[in-house]
């Protein structure tokens, strides 16, 4: 359609529309499951950045939503899906795109809410809670003690996050939109797990008051020694470039 000689009537964009849209949901939808397997094998700070480019890509989808939306309703320009021959047309072409993009961005932002990321990293404590309390086989009592540290901590997880609400979701919100150079959205990211520092923390005190609960007994059964293996390192996840930088054969 975008190399025909001519450019398309306001039928075939609508049905062009059309098809496209049950793809676009399929693609998130496929998205969404991975993102929750992979979750699961994050350190939380790499979750923190993990959903700041999680953000960015549901913003991509959103925009493309707007735009096909608007051609279901045959509203749509021609710069959209076709492209002159001529140079100097192209050149006109490729400016008015800019701006259009930049509207229909700035939409996009207004409609995508940032994502809680202390409510995904509490939903993880939870699980964590759960799983200790089955490996260990903990009685009323202990599932009682555990629940108590659980809601002690949620309580201090989001009196943080509403205490630095607008600092996060201004920040999430610059990295979701940003278009400049890598180093400069690094730096963006830092700024966003320093924010997100104490959360750490606190999951480091839960896990050990939940650990300090089970019987020698309980451990034994479960097979875990007294002394806990010493915590890896915490790294944020590495960028697909960082990864070819170290492995300068990965394709």
């Amino acid at each position: 359609m975008r190399l025909a000689p001519q450019p398309p009537d306001e039928e075939t964009v609508k049905r062009w529309a059309e098809r496209m849209a049950p793809m676009l949901e399929k693609i998130q939808r496929r998205f969404e499951e991975g993102a929750d397997d992979f979750r699961k094998v994050l350190t939380p700070v790499q979750r923190i950045r993990f959903e700041a480019d999680r953000a960015r890509f549901g913003l991509g989808l959103q925009f493309a939503r707007n735009m096909l939306d608007h051609w279901r309703q045959g509203d749509f320009v021609e710069d959209d899906v076709w492209v002159p021959t001529d140079p100097k047309a192209r050149a006109k072409r490729r400016a008015r795109r800019r701006e259009r993009r930049k509207a229909l961005g700035k939409l996009a932002r207004e409609q995508t809410p940032p994502p809680d990321q202390i409510a995904l990293e509490v939903d993880a404590w939870e699980r964590y809670v759960r799983e200790a309390a089955e490996r260990y086989g903990f009685d009323a009592g202990q599932r009682s003690a555990a629940e108590s540290v659980l809601e002690e901590m949620k309580g201090r997880a989001f009196h943080h996050r509403d205490l630095h609400k607008q600092e996060i979701d201004a920040l999430e919100r610059r990295i979701a939109s940003f278009s400049g150079k890598d180093e400069e959205l690094e730096e963006l990211k830092k700024q966003l797990v320093a924010l997100y520092g104490p959360i750490d923390e606190m999951f480091k005190e839960l896990k050990a008051r939940i650990e300090s609960l089970p019987t020698s007994e309980q451990r034994r059964r479960a097979g875990v020694s007294k002394a806990e293996p010493k915590e890896e390192t915490r790294q944020p996840a590495s960028s697909g470039k960082d990864q070819q930088r170290r492995n300068p054969s990965t394709p």
